[in-house]
């Protein structure tokens, strides 16, 4: 192995870290969301939106089993890359580089699912503001005369 691959395969390492730094963090966001879908969000909502919040919990699910298959994937990229380092491994740098390509493009593809979920959440959220809430989690009704006044 020359120093210029070397140089490459280390770099792919560094890569592989950061990945595995995002997936780390979109765990703990996802399980944020998960918590205001529902801790916060079903507790105040009409009938009509528990449907969405039932489909984003859902989704969100759906989307820990595919961050889950990435992650397994991650790993095994980084002991392949580790074992190239070492020499132990007789994989291509091109096979290494084609790897880390194809994980880099499924994290973006997580992350362009999970953002349209935040964005469903988001669309709650203001759904709900629109609505008042009393010290109980009960829903009050503004006054249209004068919304500073709740009935």
């Amino acid at each position: 192995m020359n120093l210029q691959e070397d140089f490459e395969l280390q770099q792919l390492y560094e890569l592989s870290k950061q990945q595995s730094s995002d997936l780390i963090f979109f765990d703990q966001e996802a399980q944020f969301f998960k918590n205001i879908l529902t801790k916060y969000f079903l507790s105040k909502l009409r009938a009509t939106n528990i449907n969405r919040v039932q489909l984003l919990n859902s989704q969100l699910l759906q989307l820990h089993m595919v961050k889950a298959n990435i992650t397994d994937d991650l790993l095994a990229h980084q002991g392949n890359l580790q074992a190239r380092i070492k020499n132990l491994l007789s994989k291509s740098f091109d096979f290494l580089k084609l790897e880390n390509n194809r994980i880099d493009d499924e994290i973006k593809d997580l992350s362009k699912c999970f953002k349209h979920i935040k964005k469903g959440i988001f669309s709650i959220y203001k759904d709900l503001g629109n609505d008042e809430f009393d010290n109980n989690g009960e829903q009050v009704k503004s006054n249209p005369i004068n919304p500073l006044i709740n009935t």
